[in-house]
């Protein structure tokens, strides 16, 4: 029985290996036209309410029969169409949107994908916006790149004055883009608002942004921005505060003050208006009431004084007693490298200029290096402004000047620039090597500061019109 299956086997192999298979098939490679198209660029610009309109050009050689599908990708979701052309009228959000053309030839099925973007802009995404105190009233005021001047935006804007006495506006600009500006005012119960960069309504006003409201005055001093920008360290009624920084940024209660917001420390203590915070690390400030250096904790905590004080080597004496320091109001600190500096005033007007470095231990350990009279004391007044460069120079103003100090040379010279006589209300950094100087009648210049260049004006570049004297300003780039 076996050799007859074996038998069968071998014969069925034998007829299959002695047939010819013949194939007939084509295998000639024939390439399949696609089609051109034109008048759909990689990239478009919208501003928020006005139309983009989109008609791209399509053609092939052979017979086609095209539909179009487009996708416009939004944070909530596609937005799809259908036709020749895209029509999109963006009304709320700001950003830069993935979008996409699907062409189908309807004769052969084939579909082609065709990606592009769509930047959706405000009026407000580009350009400077300039606080200014014209009488006493907080303006916010916008610069568009062409140097034009929208004066007093917020009221045409919201029918309404912001609160007096304007002190600081407060950019929160995230890596994906601008989410708000902070209006922090000097009067006024409800001192300040949180307003929207693309339209400046109002989310929220300063009493609106505490978790546990409560009546008590609001007094603000300087508010720093966390690496984030949306959380605030500062001072309110002369004591540390600081917002909820932990958890998402862009939900309550991140950026509100809670309910122990104010750091109480010994209760005694009254921190001066300007502090070196390194993120997240360490904070130092000057308490005006103790005549002290006073130290706070990465989160914030209070530290005081207890911190170590290093011995000075055999035969030297030690430069100031950081516990006793005995100024009576503290104008500017800063940190440049590792070399803490404060300069503070002594009750007869006289600015002294300190330097001490710090080693991070279980109770920093600080090292008094300098204490020296200012060489540029006579010129400080009431309402000088101070930047620190990341070098070894400061700039300070003084009535219509503004001065350079180098600290390791003590050299102190004035600026080539001429503001006309007028008062300087405003001074700060447009860039490493620009200074963005605004003046009593409402003109924002630029200096340069490149090395050589010894702070001259930029002609082209100076803005007129702001009603009021410039208090602060941010330049927006997207």
């Amino acid at each position: 029985m076996k050799n007859i299956y074996l038998l069968l086997i071998t014969a069925v192999v034998l007829s299959i290996s002695s047939c010819t298979i013949e194939d007939h098939g084509n295998y000639d490679y024939v390439e399949v036209p696609k089609p051109v198209v034109e008048n759909l660029d990689d990239e478009y610009s919208v501003l928020l309410g006005e139309k983009l309109t989109v008609t791209p050009t399509v053609s092939i050689e052979g017979k086609a029969d095209f539909s179009f599908h487009w996708k416009v990708l939004l944070s909530n979701g596609y937005v799809e169409s259908d036709g020749p052309t895209l029509t999109f009228s963006p009304t709320a959000e700001v950003g830069s949107w993935s979008a996409k053309l699907i062409l189908t030839n309807n004769v052969n099925g084939a579909k082609y994908i065709y990606p592009f973007k769509i930047n959706t802009t405000t009026i407000f995404s580009k350009g400077v916006m300039v606080l200014s105190n014209e009488g006493g009233v907080a303006r916010l005021s916008f610069v568009k790149p062409d140097n034009s001047v929208m004066p007093r935006i917020y009221k045409t804007m919201n029918g309404k004055d912001l609160p007096n006495a304007p002190q600081q506006l407060v950019a929160a600009n995230f890596w994906w883009g601008m989410q708000f500006y902070w209006i922090l005012c000097g009067e006024g119960e409800d001192p300040g608002m949180k307003l929207d960069p693309n339209t400046l309504s109002v989310m929220r006003t300063v009493r609106e942004n505490f978790v546990v409201p409560g009546t008590d005055q609001i007094k603000f001093g300087f508010q720093h921005q966390r690496s984030n920008g949306s959380a605030l360290i500062g001072i309110i009624n002369d004591k540390l505060a600081q917002t909820y920084a932990l958890g998402y940024p862009l939900s309550d209660p991140y950026g509100m003050w809670g309910d122990g917001y104010l750091v109480k420390g010994d209760g005694n203590y009254k921190m001066g208006n300007s502090f070196i915070y390194v993120d997240y690390q360490y904070m130092y400030g000057y308490d005006e009431n103790g005549k002290k250096l006073i130290r706070f904790g990465s989160d914030g905590s209070w530290v005081g004084d207890a911190y170590d004080v290093s011995t000075p080597p055999a035969g030297q004496t030690q430069a100031f007693d950081p516990k006793n320091m005995g100024m009576t109001k503290v104008l500017y600190m800063c940190l440049i490298g590792t070399t803490h500096f404060a300069f503070c005033q002594d009750a007869g007007g006289t600015v002294y200029e300190f330097q001490f470095s710090r080693v991070p231990a279980a109770k920093d350990i600080i090292t008094p290096l300098i204490k020296r009279q200012f060489v540029g004391s006579s010129i400080v007044k009431s309402d000088s402004k101070w930047l620190s460069s990341v070098t070894n120079e400061f700039y300070i103003s003084s009535g219509d000047k503004i001065y350079k100090y180098n600290r390791i040379t003590q050299d102190l010279s004035a600026l080539a620039a001429n503001f006309s006589s007028e008062q300087i209300t405003m001074m700060e950094f447009a860039d490493d090597n620009t200074l963005l100087v605004g003046v009593q009648s409402g003109k924002i210049y630029f200096v340069d500061i490149t090395l050589g260049v010894d702070g001259a004006i930029i002609p082209s570049k100076t803005i007129n019109g702001i009603p009021g004297a410039p208090v602060d300003a941010y330049i927006r780039m997207n």
